[in-house]
């Protein structure tokens, strides 16, 4: 699923986390082999979080500060809408599990606990993008 390599993009190449990396390594086999190709060029890099930090504790001039501020600002309405595009997936894909028999997994391969997983990461990437949105409207460092 394509939006795997947003993640990536955003905050999963460095993860560690063996829930996220068994659950990325296992979606990402089912990507296209174009887009494999690309998950290979993005894994060699860091992500947007990454980066946005190093920056940061490198010092940025100020001249830079507010395109760095429209820029924090626009990764955390993506990180919005990737929560509200997982929310109701939770959702259905909770109340489906409902109507399954014990330990049944979604489409997937999962239960709903990586959706849940996913939306918690989301959340934990976007309050990242706040102190580091604080950092830069401070002038520090």
């Amino acid at each position: 699923m394509p939006v795997t390599m947003v993640d990536l993009l955003l905050w999963g190449v460095e993860e560690v986390d063996r829930i996220y990396v068994g659950y990325r390594n296992e979606n990402l086999r089912y990507l296209p082999r174009s887009y494999r190709s690309k998950v290979e060029v993005i894994m060699g890099r860091p992500s947007i979080l990454k980066n946005i930090q190093t920056q940061i504790n490198r010092g940025m001039p100020t001249t830079a500060r507010t395109v760095a501020l429209n820029s924090i600002t626009a990764l955390q309405e993506l990180a919005d809408q990737l929560i509200r595009f997982r929310g109701p997936h939770l959702s259905v894909a909770k109340a489906n599990m409902r109507i399954r028999s014990a330990g049944s997994v979604g489409s997937g391969g999962y239960d709903t606990s990586i959706l849940q997983y996913l939306i918690n990461r989301t959340k934990n990437f976007k309050t990242q993008l706040v102190c580091f949105q604080r950092a830069l409207s401070e002038g520090s460092p």
